[in-house]
């Protein structure tokens, strides 16, 4: 495993090693030699640590998928206060992982042919107008565009389509999707106020679900690639 992590996976574990060498009290050098024979120990806790937070994060996305799932199935104040709660529990673990970003890894792989899926699970600002309507627009948005498809398929094509802020999908669309637009001053420190009834008799209703059950179903999916790449001994 050692020789297929980034050598900066290995400089995190290096680092704790070598503070570890300068604590003693003679501040004596450590001998040199080979900086990364005794590393291996370092990289085999990360790794598993990595695969623990990634596997509550998981946890929490599944959890959310099934609150969602009862939410559209049975919209409700408490099925939807219910999904709210599902999807603040989720986002905790991972808020966790950022630390494993910004070495190429699994989450932000930047190889064209297969790259990692952050960009999908966690982008923002987003342009909640790129999704669904918004007050001065009850009109726009993919979900109110008939000619819209909603599939994982669309859905992730249309992620960054027209700029860094059209976000169609993660955490933070599905954020959207259960509170709404945030109308509020800012210093009142409050969220949106979206009523469940934008899932019953609101216009466009039923797209309005299934758009929020597909991006959790996607969310959940790049999840489960991440972790997968951690699993022990791969």
């Amino acid at each position: 495993m050692l020789g297929l992590l980034p050598r900066s996976v290995l400089a995190l574990g290096l680092v704790g090693l070598g503070l570890f060498a300068c604590s003693s009290d003679d501040a004596t050098p450590a001998p040199a030699g080979d900086a990364l024979k005794d590393a291996q120990p370092v990289v085999d806790t990360y790794a598993k640590n990595v695969y623990q937070n990634y596997s509550d994060t998981l946890d929490g996305a599944k959890k959310l998928q099934a609150a969602v799932k009862a939410f559209t199935d049975a919209p409700s104040e408490a099925t939807h206060q219910a999904a709210k709660d599902a999807w603040v529990a989720a986002r905790k673990p991972y808020g966790s992982s950022e630390a494993y970003r910004f070495y190429n890894g699994p989450i932000d792989d930047d190889n064209p042919q297969s790259p990692g899926p952050e960009a999908d699970i966690n982008s923002w600002p987003l342009d909640e107008n790129y999704i669904d309507y918004v007050k001065d627009d009850p009109s726009t948005g993919l979900i109110n565009d008939s000619t819209f498809a909603i599939s994982k398929e669309t859905i992730q094509k249309a992620n960054t389509a027209t700029g860094e802020a059209s976000i169609s999908d993660g955490y933070h669309a599905i954020e959207f999707l259960l509170w709404g637009q945030d109308t509020d001053e800012p210093s009142m420190k409050t969220a949106g106020h979206r009523a469940f009834t934008d899932y019953t008799t609101a216009p466009n209703a039923d797209r309005r679900k299934l758009y929020l059950v597909t991006v959790t179903d996607l969310l959940v999916e790049d999840l489960q690639k991440v972790t997968d790449a951690w699993t022990p001994d791969q």
